[in-house]
């Protein structure tokens, strides 16, 4: 069997400190927070959580990445190891600002190709997609927003999402580009490369509309995933509701001034919830616990899996 290639050293993401960078901070706010709101209230939110709820939100996470695997395997093929590629690009998004983690299959040379990054930039938009989807939709269940606001949010979401993929799978615009510069220049090479990746993600279109539902159930069952977190804690948070607020939530930490570790965002999705449904923020802040506490486990398997795969597979 041939060796799995290594990560080049040579990278930025190989070096990244991110990860040692943002779970302690992290850590270091969630417990802030909990100190702020009173850490007895939130300790005994914890203990008195619902177990049989906890495992099935976490069930629930799980059921959520199956149906991610095999939205890759459909895209890539089952000749591509969509299975290692998925758990490696998964496990190096959760601690990457802006998910840039999930690019990181490309940094192998075997797969650093315009298929894989075209897919990539794909599953990237229509994830996006899907979130805004549900969450503008959980925004006109909102008492907040008045009708004209909720409309203008509708509009430029569906624009934005609409020219993003018209811009993504025009590759004919691309190799006009591309074709101003000098051949065998550095310009060249890239704009040639984004042709291709414009050309695979075009290739994809006959099945982006599976693509695109397979995402948004899966997008669905993170989110009832958090409705069992807050049923643990004895609190009804309806899908709505939880779709506005994480919403909210990936909107705040999709900035590189307020990422997740931060604070802030969660601090949106708690105000949301506390102004909507009257959900106080010792158990928003419980919930968030629970809640990092089943990704770790779940990022530990995706590590574990894509290893494993990468080893068998000689990735």
């Amino acid at each position: 069997m041939a060796t799995a290639e290594p990560i080049p050293q040579d990278t930025g993401i190989a070096r990244s400190k991110w990860p040692r960078v943002l779970v302690p901070l992290g850590v270091s706010v969630y417990f802030l927070a909990a100190w702020y709101f009173g850490w007895d209230k939130v300790r005994a939110a914890l203990l008195g959580a619902d177990l049989r709820f906890v495992a099935a939100s976490g069930a629930v996470s799980l059921g959520s990445a199956a149906l991610r695997v095999w939205k890759w395997r459909l895209a890539l093929g089952a000749d591509a190891h969509p299975v290692g590629l998925y758990f490696l690009s998964r496990a190096t998004g959760f601690w990457s600002p802006g998910r840039v983690g999930e690019f990181l299959p490309l940094l192998w040379r075997r797969h650093r190709t315009p298929r894989l990054g075209g897919w990539i930039l794909l599953d990237r938009v229509l994830e996006i997609v899907a979130s805004l989807s549900l969450g503008v939709t959980g925004l006109g269940f909102l008492t907040m927003l008045s009708t004209p606001v909720f409309t203008a949010v509708a509009v430029s979401t569906a624009v934005v999402c609409v020219v993003g993929l018209v811009v993504l799978t025009r590759h004919g615009w691309m190799d006009a580009i591309a074709r101003r510069f000098p051949a065998g220049t550095r310009r060249r090479l890239v704009a040639d490369t984004l042709t291709e990746t414009s050309f695979e993600i075009h290739a994809l279109r006959r099945i982006a509309p599976l693509l695109f539902l397979i995402t948004l159930a899966a997008k669905a069952a993170d989110l009832y995933a958090v409705m069992l977190i807050f049923r643990a804690l004895g609190v009804s948070a309806g899908f709505m509701l939880t779709a506005a607020a994480k919403c909210a939530l990936s909107i705040v930490s999709f900035f590189p001034i307020t990422p997740m570790a931060t604070g802030v965002p969660h601090a949106v999705q708690g105000w949301i919830m506390q102004t909507e449904a009257g959900i106080l923020p010792e158990t928003t802040i419980a919930s968030v616990g629970i809640e990092a506490g089943l990704m770790l486990i779940i990022f530990t398997l995706c590590v574990a899996l894509a290893s494993r795969a990468i080893k068998r597979a000689a990735l």
